[in-house]
């Protein structure tokens, strides 16, 4: 492939809308590779990309004149200009929305060909500073100074999350007088124009993530960034440089500086560690109540330093170093976790390295976690746990927990006995059986399912999900005429009753199983779905159901559910569904962007404040390929739903996001505990103000450092 270089690439890349010359796209014909399927902007989708009417006021994605996608990979637009044309400039225009989880393309890349078999390829035209989440924005894209000729023009659009939406597509230039050299070396084949997209598509992730980091480098040096100097953007280069200011700026030696809240890891930057040297008790970071405690540590000297962990005796914890993640829109995520090994970590001159410790105990103690360099002669820094709060009971109140860990996906599949261990050590006590194991060579075939169900502990404290989906060919499996007719239905009463008795065998509560026959159920599947329940528990021992609703229509199956599950958006309608167990979950994509703590741990919080029974998300790990499990590689994030990652050593990682999740479900034991003593009326009110107020991150642990001084 052609090297695209950074500098000029970008030059050529612009937002300003104002192009010289005739719209030569105005009124002509294109093909779309995914048919538009957002309702909201159905109305005549072939024609409103060229109409020449050009939308910029609000309401981008709830206009006929506008072209949406939802759940599109990818979309190819290929416009026929009739004839060839000099093409100087093309433009595509395009909106966002952070609130609606809406996000300008990732990549529009731009080929013209005279003939549609061979393709000439001009650029990225969303590699723009432009490009980003944000506000609801609506913006115009394009790559000018193309000099090429053709008569075809393709656009080839990578989505960034769920939607996709476009209102017009210009193209500008005049009409060809020259003859076409087909022999270009430049041309790409229609064979070769899928691999080509491919790498084109890295390389555009790639520069994005240069330039982010190069930003992220200035950010980081803040205040002390001299201005009379300019930062390359090599990555050696950017570190060299901010090795040299950390050398001016701060003493000697390793700098200990604590960090207070996620909010301040995540703004952390030398200025930080500057100003606590001014602080009398610089080398110390005393906290009131268990959690996760965050610090960052530089090796502010020119040799390696070997750095020890030391605790007291009574102290149980374990520290975490947060590896900077990469992702679609942003780098030097701190996400990824690293647990200190032997206690030791070493910092190479000039690093900075952050740092969690987890300490999630709830009984009454004190103690501290010294850090020395590895001689023991100084004392770097030290966390000391000084608790004050009343010993609670919080044997009672666990949170049900699902998270659709299915350990036959990609990752998981090569490390199950760690995912389960994870799994049961966080306090997992769902398990999810998809219908792969459910299916055996004969109707009263379990093997399966059996072995499935053995790689998992403690299984008479578990709930069992046995998610069929009888929304796709529900009769086929039971030989019914017509699903649900009697021939149905005494073959699944068979299968299920000596499904039964085999995870009785197992040690399964029985009572315990539910089964999941529709996700997420739509309004024309209620009622068979009610015949299922009203039918199984007339002529099934112990049948039980599971379903989740995401569409308001759907309430009413909630009445019939014994655990329903709904999203975190319906929980204001929460009263409109008749069920004592209701559980929340998300399924929110590019989830190594979400925040570790709005999005993870406060779903607890909302647990309590709404009295439901259960919380999860959907997904441990779910992505395409283990690819895309990398904490340090650029990936096409729009299928990435996980909260682990691996190492440059294939090792699995646990994620900030996710410790912060099992953190809330600590929090809503200490809750839960906190109620018996003060009452639900006066917890649930301060819970109240943690929930109405998600960007503040230090609101939870404010709160829970009022209700321990009640």
């Amino acid at each position: 492939m052609q090297k695209i270089h950074l500098l000029l690439l970008v030059s050529l890349v612009s937002s300003i809308s104002y192009l010289n010359g005739q719209n030569i796209a105005k009124d002509k014909k294109y093909t779309l590779s995914v048919t538009p399927n957002y309702s909201l902007t159905e109305g005549s989708d072939y024609k409103d990309l060229t109409d020449g009417f050009k939308k910029s006021e609000r309401r981008f994605w709830q206009n006929k004149s506008t072209v949406g996608w939802r759940d599109a990979q990818e979309v190819r637009i290929n416009l026929n200009l009739d004839d060839n044309f000099i093409i100087e400039s093309v433009l595509i225009n395009t909106a966002r929305g952070i609130g609606a989880e809406v996000n300008f393309p990732l990549n529009c890349l731009v080929f013209s060909s005279s003939d549609n078999i061979q393709f000439e390829y001009h650029g990225d035209l969303m590699l723009s500073e432009d490009n980003s989440v944000g506000d609801y924005k609506v913006q115009s894209f394009k790559i000018k100074n193309l000099n090429a000729i053709g008569r075809y023009v393709t656009f080839v659009l990578k989505t960034n999350g769920k939607y996709l939406f476009l209102d017009e597509i210009e193209v500008y230039g005049s009409k060809a007088k020259e003859k076409i050299n087909k022999n270009s070396p430049h041309l790409i084949s229609k064979s070769d124009f899928d691999s080509y997209i491919n790498n084109a598509t890295n390389e555009s992730l790639k520069i994005r993530n240069n330039i982010k980091q190069y930003e992220a480098a200035k950010y980081y040096l803040g205040n002390f960034m001299p201005t009379d100097k300019s930062l390359d953007t090599k990555k050696e280069s950017v570190d060299n440089f901010i090795k040299a200011v950390q050398s001016e700026v701060l003493p000697q030696g390793v700098i200990f500086t604590p960090i207070l809240s996620i909010e301040d890891l995540n703004k952390f930057n030398l200025n930080s560690a500057y100003n606590n040297q001014k602080n009398a008790y610089k080398h110390q970071m005393v906290v009131q109540k268990s959690g996760l405690h965050y610090f960052s540590l530089i090796n502010n000297s020119s040799t390696m330093e070997s750095i020890l962990f030391q605790s007291s005796n009574v102290l149980d914890y374990t520290v975490y170093e947060i590896l900077p993640v990469i992702s679609q829109n942003r780098v030097n995520i701190k996400d990824a976790l690293r647990p200190v090994s032997n206690n030791m970590v070493d910092l190479k001159p000039g690093e900075n390295k952050y740092f969690v410790a987890k300490m999630f105990q709830n009984n009454n103690y004190s103690g501290n976690i010294k850090i020395f360099d590895h001689k023991k002669i100084n004392l770097i820094g030290e966390i000391v746990l000084n608790k004050k709060e009343t010993s609670l009971d919080i044997q009672n109140g666990k949170l049900n927990v699902n998270l659709w860990a299915y350990l036959d996906k990609t990752l998981l599949k090569d490390n199950i006995q760690f995912a389960v261990n994870d799994l049961e050590n966080a306090g997992v006590n769902t398990i999810v059986v998809h219908s792969s194991f459910l299916v055996g060579q004969t109707l009263t075939d379990f093997s399966k399912l059996k072995k499935y169900l053995s790689n998992f502990k403690n299984l008479g404290n578990k709930k069992i999900l046995l998610f069929y989906n009888f929304s796709t060919s529900p009769k086929s499996r039971f030989k019914g005429k017509t699903f649900l007719d009697n021939t149905w239905k005494s073959n699944f009463s068979i299968w299920y009753k000596m499904m039964q008795r085999e995870l009785s065998g197992l040690g399964v509560n029985i009572e315990e199983v539910y089964f999941y026959p529709y996700d997420e159920i739509k309004p024309n599947d209620i009622n068979n779905y009610i015949e299922i329940v009203r039918w199984g528990k007339a002529n099934i021992p112990n049948f039980k159901t599971f379903v989740t609703i995401n569409n308001e229509k759907s309430y009413q199956a909630g009445k019939f559910a014994d655990i329903v599950q709904i999203p975190m958006s319906h929980l204001n309608r929460i009263r409109r569904i008749d069920n004592k167990n209701i559980w929340v979950y998300t399924a929110d994509n590019q989830s190594r962007e979400l925040d570790p703590y709005k999005d993870y741990r406060l779903m607890s919080w909302h647990a309590y404040y709404f009295d439901l029974k259960g919380v999860g998300f959907w997904n441990y790990c779910n992505i395409p390929s283990v690819n895309d499990a990398y904490y340090n590689k650029v990936v096409n994030g729009n299928r990435e739903y996980s909260v682990i990652y691996l190492d440059e050593n294939n090792k699995v990682l646990l994620s900030l996001r996710w410790l912060c999740f099992q953190q809330g479900l600590n929090d809503y034991q200490m809750l839960k505990a906190y109620e018996k003593i003060i009452g639900k009326t006066k917890t649930r009110n301060l819970v109240k103000i943690v929930i109405d107020n998600p960007n503040d991150t230090d609101k939870a642990d404010d709160i829970l450092k009022k209700l321990s001084e009640l």
